[in-house]
């Protein structure tokens, strides 16, 4: 025979959430900002206009370029695409600096 409304077969009953106190959630934010805000540095400072980067990630891997532009985690890299210098938009995480990607 089907169940009840509000009753499903082999459930116990309901779970009812606990509100999170403004506190608790206080400690969550600052943590995500804190790591936030680490992730930012270490790529913005990895990274400087004119360096020589190659590629370790995605459809370009393998590719070497000069940074043109680097804001935060997203830098641009130019790369000779079918002969032609092209500025490729790239994530800081898909490329290494020419030189640690050759001792790799």
């Amino acid at each position: 025979r089907p169940p009840r409304s509000g009753q499903m077969q082999g459930t116990r009953g309901f779970v009812l959430p606990l509100p999170v106190t403004e506190e608790k959630m206080a400690h969550v934010r600052s943590l995500t900002k804190q790591q936030v805000a680490d992730a930012v540095e270490e790529f913005s400072s990895q990274f400087a206009v004119g360096d020589t980067v190659e590629v370790t990630k995605g459809p370009f891997k393998g590719m070497r370029g000069n940074v043109s532009d680097a804001a935060g985690e997203d830098i641009t890299v130019l790369l000779a695409v079918m002969g032609v210098e092209t500025p490729v938009p790239l994530h800081a995480s898909q490329c290494a600096k020419a030189e640690e990607a050759a001792e790799a």
